[in-house]
C-alpha cells in the first residue's frame, strides 16, 4: 500500500501547499525469486576461501534449500516486521532454535542472520558478508540447509532473515 508524503512551506506567515507524492512503495522479492537468488549467492560465496573478519574459513558445500526453516524464517521476518523491531528473540521471548524447532525440523545446529532496510538478496548478502559474525555463519561448514525471508515493514523498510541449520542425524536422536 502506497503512503502519501505531503510537505507544506511555511513563508512569511503563509502556508502554501507543495505538490503531494506519492512514497515509493518498497517491496520484497517473491519467495521464489529470494530462493533462487540465495542458492545461487550461497553457492558461489560458499565454493571459494573466505575471511569473515580475521577468522579465515575453507570452502563449503552447497547448502540446500529447506521448508521448514523457510517457515521460521517467514514468520519471524514478518513479526519483526509488524512490530518494526530488529532483534534475534522474538516477542514471545523465543530465539532461532525454538523457532525452527516449532516448524517441525529437527535441528543439530542452526544459526540466523537478521537484517534491516535492504531492498534486494544482493544488497542483503554485501552486508551480511561485510560483518564477521554474519559471514561466519554463512561459511560455516557444519550447516546443510538454508532459508532466507523478507517482510516489508511498516515503514516501508524490509526485515530479512536467513536460517542456517543441519538436521538432528538418526545416529544422533
Amino acid at each position: 500500500m502506497a503512503r502519501l508524503v505531503l510537505s507544506l512551506i511555511l513563508t512569511t506567515g503563509l502556508v502554501m501547499p507543495v505538490f503531494a507524492r506519492e512514497a515509493p512503495e518498497v517491496r520484497c522479492p517473491s519467495a521464489d525469486a529470494i530462493r533462487r537468488e540465495i542458492i545461487k549467492e550461497l553457492k558461489a560465496v560458499r565454493a571459494e576461501p573466505r575471511y569473515c573478519g580475521r577468522k579465515q574459513f575453507g570452502p563449503a558445500r552447497p547448502l540446500g534449500w529447506n521448508p521448514k526453516l523457510f517457515e521460521a524464517a517467514e514468520k519471524h521476518a514478518r513479526e519483526m516486521s509488524r512490530n518494526e523491531r530488529l532483534s534475534h528473540r522474538g516477542r514471545d521471548g523465543q530465539k532461532a532454535g525454538g523457532r525452527i524447532t516449532r516448524a517441525g525440523y529437527d535441528w543439530e545446529v542452526y544459526g540466523e542472520n537478521i537484517a534491516q532496510g535492504q531492498r534486494t538478496v544482493g544488497e542483503v548478502m554485501r552486508s551480511w558478508l561485510e560483518s564477521p559474525e554474519h559471514c561466519s555463519a554463512i561459511m560455516e561448514k557444519d550447516f546443510e540447509e538454508v532459508a532466507v525471508a523478507c517482510a516489508a515493514g511498516g515503514r516501508g523498510s524490509p526485515y530479512w532473515v536467513m536460517v542456517l541449520a543441519a538436521p538432528l542425524t538418526q545416529f544422533r536422536r
